[in-house]
Order: structure tokens, then C-alpha cells, then sequence
């Protein structure tokens, strides 16, 4: 979130180093507020018809009813609508519970549906950038973002280092308000300078065009002036319409307490929560949920109480929610309110558990609406992995960062060979992770990569202890290395080549460490005790002839760098046996077929990776087969959503749904290889 210039200056500090950035502007002509109107270019929507007869489902919630675009799709694939994109994952959300609703996200165009009729990418085409957020009250439209204006800042860069200072002239920044009126015109108001801009913004819209614009603070446009709000801050204060009252909940200011605190006090004391709840107002009725409870109030009328929630899927176990304008609350149990239940007004119980139908969306905020046939449904999304491929702004289940490096101070890497040197009487030794090998005869030992060099504000980092001889695995006796690599991932197994033949050892269970002190103090009541033992060894696994993963470096190391869209990213290791490759993972191993492109792994139980070939997929799970999608175009991404269900997005911008066959396809036999090393993940040491 960014500061515009006020009077003309911006008050704006931007440090790098000791070198710092300092911007004024030239001043902005004085406004009265009233909407610009040298926006000849504005575009302009069709006018909006009489108000449509409402549809709605047995639980009272209206149903928006969008026209839909011709399904398009090629071989077995189902393309997807580009704004579905925005749709997973909507940054902003409004709708007025009839006719309007406006999605906005960081991926995607935006989407405005006015009667059925949907436009996208608005925002970007006037001037938005990114983010942004929208009001609707009565198929009226409000948007708001960061744009350029249209004067220049000045902007002063000082290095006090290298005793220079350099000034240029930059477009300055503004935030913009557009009214889409019944009509479908559409008209732009730029705020005054004073205003602190913000991509991630929130309105209020009252009628005849007013609004309530939350940024740092609270801007309000009445309809002939501006007035500001600079105490309360509107990520944590609660503002259920235009004009009511701004309520705080949690880590309030003094401003914000004076104001708010009855109101609260009473609502959180009802919810008896020891931890943070969640709290929604609209209109004058407020929401609050924690551990499973929930409360609902209509200003300060009576406070209706609910026990035992059913448990929220949605990751920390948060209830997305949207209310009526009758007090009926719209409870999600999983993302995307694909499950919910409701909480109808006047009533002490939940309905029955509710599924959203394919084509179904209920959007997080209020009033509640079912949005129906905006766009083609994307496969939920129920199984994990680490994807390789290209972004296509959309995920799978869990964390998808791969696996990409280790940041230690080169002391501490240095420190971590010193420690290896004094057990194993070698000078030239290699480095992978946490192992320091021998690579003259193989003997290795566990030397964990410590805190030399760190500097933490709150705790003293630990010395670590001396390395026992005890620790130093020396089986076989001698065994000349050639490469060494440690499994992405899981860098406890350590592969190698010798004499064109593959070997592998586990690194014994790593040794408990002192913690260090916090604040003074010592982490640890008692002495931390060791009790060192070498691991079992190398394994003659069988022939290969190259082994790619975390590969070990001479002495002294360095930080890990895996490149990003690599099978290690991924956490697989590649072995080569001539022209064959082998994957091998931390929950199996399979044969690729040659030149597939990694495009993602599996997380979950078991093992499952996917590439491709050009426009051909790479479907891995016991063995590996090769699909033909039906699509003339290259896959450059795969986003498993299931355990069948697959997003391919395509080098021509295309993105779509597969469906993998249960059968089919050209099955690549695994080499003999696999079943030892499948053998091998089954012998990692216990504790």
C-alpha cells in the first residue's frame, strides 16, 4: 500500500542500504469531486433492462443468472473461460444480490456480469493495473484501484555510499474511482493526492453515487465532497453499509475502541472465544464465528448464539461467510462454498448440509447469491503436489513451492566441513546438505549446517556440538566415489556413482542439538544428551551411468540452488541408465519415457509424477504411460486437481480439463533398476 502526494508532495521514503529514494510531485489541479469527464475513451455497457423476476433456492438465497459462452474444446480437453482463473481465487468480490456481481483477482480478467451479460477485463482496460476492489447496490457498479494520473513526481535517489544523487520524472500515482451507472455509462473520479492509494482496497456504496472508500483509512465521497478518516484503519475495522458504524473487533486503536467497543464488547463476549475469531457485518447485522461457535446480532437487538459448527475444510479451519439481508448467514464449509449449510434468521439450528451444484458459485461477501453459469466448472481440487511447469493461476491441494534451496553464511558452511574434518582425517572432502563425504572411500557422517555467522535479534544461536567418531559411517571399508547426490527433498538418502554402478546409503537419524538462548535465557532445561552411531552404509543398488539430484560440491559447500522447473524441484532425483531415465522420488520409482519435460509431483501417500512431450502427457504412478489429449499444441503445464482430473495449460495461451483414462496408452516398462530402488525407500532408519 502506497502514500500519494499531498499539496503536492509525497511523502514517500524508500530505503535500500544507506541509499534512499525521495519522491515530491507536481501539484495536482484542485478538484471539486465531481467525476472526471475527460474520458472521452471511457467505455460505455448496455443499459440495464426492467429488474428481473428472482429465482431462489429452497433456502431463500436469489440466484443470479449469467448467460454462459459456447463450451469450446479439442481431442479429450475442455477449455476453460480465461476469467475462471479469477474465479478460484477472487482478490475482491461484490454483487448486489440481483442483478450485478464483479469478481477481481491477481490472475486473470476481471469479470462484470450486469443482467446475465458478462465483461471482461474491464478494470485493466481503464487503466487498473492489478487488484482492485467494487461495490453493487441496485445494478449500479463501483470500481476502484491504483492507476497512473495524469502529472508527474519527482523523484530523488540519494546513495549515501557512493556520495551520488540522481533526480527523475516518473508518472505519478493515483486512486481512481469508476461508476457504472444503470445505464452502462461509465465515468472515472480521480481521488484527491491526500489519499493513501491501495491495490487491496474495500468499498461501501450508498445511493445516488456515494461511497465509502477504505484504504490506510476511510475516505468518504457524500456526493459533493471528500472527507477523511485517518484513525481507523479498514483492514480491521468492520463496516456493514454506507453511513453505519465502524466497528473493531481485535488489536484496535484508541480511536477505534471509543467508537465500537459496546457494540463488540458485547458480541465477543457472547462468542467466548480464546482465540481471535472472525467477525462479517452487512447492513446492520454482524457475524462472528471461533472453535466451532457462532453469534449473530442485529444492532444492538438481541444476540442469537449457535453451538457446535460443523468443522470448516478451509485451511485454519476459517468459515467464509456472506449474509442476508434478512439475517440468514450462508456458512462455508469447504473453498469456493462447494459445501455449506445456513443458518436461516429467526431460526436456533442449521440446515441440512448443502452441495453447490456444477456451474454454482457463491460468492465470499454479501448479500448472499448464487452466481449460475458464469463459466465452465473447474475440477475440485483434492490431491497435493509440487508444480514445474508454467504459472497458469491455478493451483492443487496444499503447498506447491518447490523444493529450491538452503541459505547458510559460507562460515557456516566452512564451520560445518571443520566439524566433518576432525572425524574423518581427509582433506578434500565433498558437501551435500547436511553430509560430508570422503569421496577416496566413501565414508561420510552427518554434520549439520550451522548458525556461524547469524545474527537473530530475539535468541542466541547454539554452538554446535563436536562430531563423535562414533558418527562416521566407513561400509564398506573403502569405496572410490565418483558423484555423490542426496534425494531433493529428502536429503537423507545419498546416491553415487562408482565404476558405472549406483550406489546408495541412509544418513543416520539426525542427533537432538542444544537450542540456543531466547531472550537470555536457555532454550533447553537439561543438557542435551547424544548418543552418535553410523549409519548402515552404501547398498550396491545396481548399473547406471549418471545420477542428478542435490549434488554434492567440494568443500566448503554452498547454499542449495535447484532450478525451478527441474524434477528436483520437485523433490526426484534422475538416474540414467543409457538413454532411459528413472525418477525417484521419496514414495516410489517409475522409468520415464526419454525427453518428457517435469511438469509436477505428487505429495500425497503415494508416489505420482506428470510430464510431457510436446502435446503428449506423461501420466506416472506404478509405470508411466504417454496420452494423446487430442491438442496441436505443446503442454507447458499440468496441474493435477485429482486423482484423474488434470488442468494442461498450453503453449498457445490455451488452457483446459483432462480426464485421464483408466486405460490406454503407451505404457513405458520399467527398468530392472526400479524395484531395487523401490526396495531402498523401504529401509530408511527409525529413530
Amino acid at each position: 500500500m502506497g502514500r500519494t502526494a499531498k499539496l503536492g508532495v509525497l511523502a514517500l521514503l524508500l530505503l535500500s542500504g544507506s541509499s534512499c529514494q525521495r519522491a515530491t510531485t507536481n501539484p495536482a489541479p484542485a478538484s471539486s469531486g465531481a467525476a472526471d469527464a475527460s474520458l472521452a475513451a471511457l467505455p460505455s455497457l448496455p443499459p440495464l433492462g426492467p429488474p428481473p423476476a428472482i429465482e431462489r433456492t429452497e433456502d431463500g438465497i436469489p440466484i443470479l443468472l449469467v448467460r454462459p459462452p459456447a463450451p469450446r474444446s479439442e481431442g479429450r480437453v475442455r477449455f476453460l473461460d480465461p476469467r475462471s482463473s479469477t474465479l478460484q481465487w477472487p482478490s475482491a468480490e461484490a454483487t448486489d444480490g440481483a442483478r450485478a456481481y464483479v469478481a477481481i483477482g491477481s490472475s486473470g480478467p476481471d469479470v462484470v456480469v450486469r443482467d446475465g451479460e458478462v465483461r471482461s477485463g474491464l478494470l485493466r482496460e481503464l487503466g487498473v493495473a492489478t487488484r482492485g476492489c467494487a461495490a453493487a447496490r441496485d445494478g449500479e457498479i463501483l470500481l476502484s484501484g491504483v492507476a497512473d494520473a495524469d502529472h508527474e513526481q519527482l523523484v530523488v535517489q540519494v546513495d549515501d555510499r557512493k556520495k551520488t544523487r540522481e533526480e527523475k520524472r516518473v508518472r505519478a500515482r493515483e486512486q481512481v474511482v469508476f461508476r457504472i451507472d444503470p445505464q452502462g455509462r461509465v465515468s472515472k473520479q480521480s481521488l484527491p493526492p491526500s489519499v493513501a492509494t491501495g491495490d487491496d482496497c474495500r468499498l461501501w456504496m450508498g445511493d445516488a453515487g456515494k461511497y465509502v472508500l477504505g484504504t490506510f483509512g476511510f475516505i468518504t465521497w457524500d456526493g459533493e465532497r471528500f472527507s477523511e478518516e485517518r484513525n481507523f484503519t479498514s483492514l480491521r475495522t468492520k463496516l456493514g453499509r454506507f453511513g453505519g458504524p465502524k466497528l473493531c473487533f481485535r488489536d484496535c486503536n484508541a480511536e477505534e475502541t471509543r467508537e465500537s467497543a459496546e457494540g463488540t464488547r458485547e458480541l465477543t463476549e457472547a462468542l467466548a472465544c480464546s482465540g481471535q475469531g472472525e467477525f462479517t457485518a452487512y447492513e446492520d447485522w454482524l457475524f462472528g464465528t471461533c472453535q466451532g461457535r457462532a453469534v449473530r446480532r442485529r444492532g444492538n437487538g438481541p444476540i442469537e448464539i449457535l453451538d457446535k459448527l460443523p468443522e470448516s475444510k478451509v485451511l485454519g479451519g476459517t468459515y467464509y461467510v456472506a449474509l442476508e439481508p434478512s439475517g440468514s448467514v450462508v456458512i462455508a464449509l469447504t473453498y469456493g462454498f462447494r459445501r455449506y449449510v445456513v443458518w436461516p434468521a429467526g431460526e436456533k439450528a442449521l440446515t441440512k448440509e448443502r452441495t453447490l451444484p456444477p456451474g454454482d458459485r457463491i460468492p465470499k461477501t454479501s448479500p448472499a447469491v448464487i452466481v449460475r453459469g458464469l463459466s465452465g466448472e473447474v475440477p475440485e481440487s483434492n490431491t497435493y503436489a509440487v508444480l514445474l511447469g508454467k504459472e497458469t493461476g491455478y493451483g492443487t491441494g496444499g503447498s506447491t513451492v518447490g523444493y529450491s534451496e538452503l541459505k547458510r553464511s559460507e562460515d557456516a558452511h566452512r564451520a560445518q566441513v571443520a566439524r566433518a574434518r576432525e572425524v574423518l582425517k581427509k582433506d578434500a572432502l565433498w558437501v551435500s546438505h547436511e553430509a560430508v563425504i570422503d569421496p577416496s572411500c566413501g565414508a561420510h557422517v552427518r554434520s549439520p549446517v550451522g548458525w556461524e555467522g547469524m545474527r537473530i535479534h530475539d535468541f542466541g544461536p547454539p554452538t554446535l556440538p563436536k562430531l563423535s567418531p562414533l558418527a562416521v559411517t566407513r561400509k564398506p571399508a573403502c569405496l572410490k566415489l565418483e558423484q555423490v547426490s542426496a534425494l531433493p527433498g529428502d536429503p537423507d538418502l545419498l546416491l553415487a556413482l562408482s565404476a558405472g554402478e549406483l550406489w546408495a546409503a541412509w544418513l543416520p537419524t539426525p542427533l537432538p542439538l542444544p537450542g540456543g538462548t531466547r531472550f537470555g535465557r536457555a532454550v533447553d532445561a537439561q543438557p542435551v544428551v547424544q548418543h552418535p552411531k553410523p549409519g548402515a552404509g552404501w547398498l550396491r543398488i545396481g548399473k547406471a551411468d549418471s545420477v542428478a539430484g542435490e549434488d554434492a560440491r567440494p568443500e566448503p559447500g554452498s547454499g542449495t540452488a535447484i532450478a525451478a522447473e527441474s524434477w528436483q524441484a520437485g523433490g526426484a532425483a534422475l538416474i540414467r541408465v543409457g538413454e532411459k531415465p528413472i525418477l525417484l522420488g521419496r514414495l516410489g520409482a517409475v522409468t520415464l519415457p526419454p525427453a518428457t519435460r517435469p511438469m509436477a509431483v505428487g505429495t500425497a501417500d503415494h508416489f505420482q509424477a506428470w510430464g510431457a512431450i510436446g502435446p503428449k502427457l506423461v501420466v506416472c504412478a506404478e509405470s508411466c504411460r504417454v496420452l494423446e489429449p487430442g491438442v496441436e499444441s505443446d503442454i507447458v503445464a499440468v496441474v493435477p486437481r485429482s486423482e484423474t482430473s488434470l488442468i494442461l495449460g498450453y503453449a498457445d495461451g490455451r488452457v483446459g480439463v483432462y480426464e485421464v483414462p483408466a486405460e490406454g496408452g503407451s505404457v513405458v516398462p520399467n527398468e530392472p533398476l526400479v524395484e531395487p530402488l523401490r526396495a531402498l525407500l523401504k529401509k530408511r532408519p527409525s529413530d
